[in-house]
């Protein structure tokens, strides 16, 4: 009889436990998707990856958590989640308000007029393949992206993407 009581209280706590953790993940999935919502909705232009290496920074938390930590994990904790959903609670009342750490968010520079004629070279040259010594043509920015090869454009974007989010001067300093 007292084993039954155990397992039927065992069953009934574990029940509970998983239902608190299952409100507590929807709560940090709703919190964090009203903050990105925000964000969408932000007057001005305003990288998501720039926004998240910001957040990242200004509540501690590793850079490229926010991107990479995208639903929450059996290995994340409670404390994390209720964490985080506070700071997406502040973040997402700081778009809102256009507070100054908003205000001074870096907005994307376009890719073509941030790229100097050497650094496309250089990522056509990583593209096509070849050496740092190899010059493939001389052009300006203008022209840019009419000289490259229709279908090497969409590969030489993302890796230009890339390549301008880990330059040090289009990401955040402060």
């Amino acid at each position: 009889m007292k084993e039954e009581w155990v397992l039927r209280f065992k069953a009934e706590f574990s029940d509970k436990a998983r239902q608190a953790r299952k409100t507590l993940e929807q709560a940090w999935t709703d919190a964090r998707e009203a903050m990105f919502t925000a964000l969408s909705e932000y007057p001005r232009n305003v990288s998501e990856v720039a926004f998240s290496n910001r957040f990242d920074k200004r509540f501690g938390h590793p850079i490229g958590r926010t991107r990479e930590f995208t639903e929450p994990t059996p290995a994340i904790t409670d404390e994390t989640l209720t964490a985080d959903i506070r700071h997406f609670k502040t973040a997402t009342a700081d778009i809102q308000a256009d507070t100054d750490w908003m205000q001074t968010m870096p907005v994307p520079v376009p890719l073509i007029a941030s790229l100097t004629a050497e650094r496309i070279t250089e990522l056509v040259i990583k593209i096509e393949g070849g050496n740092q010594n190899t010059r493939i043509a001389e052009f300006d920015a203008e022209t840019a992206a009419e000289w490259i090869p229709a279908e090497l454009q969409e590969t030489l974007i993302k890796l230009a993407t890339r390549f301008i989010y880990k330059d040090d001067r289009f990401t955040d300093s402060d």
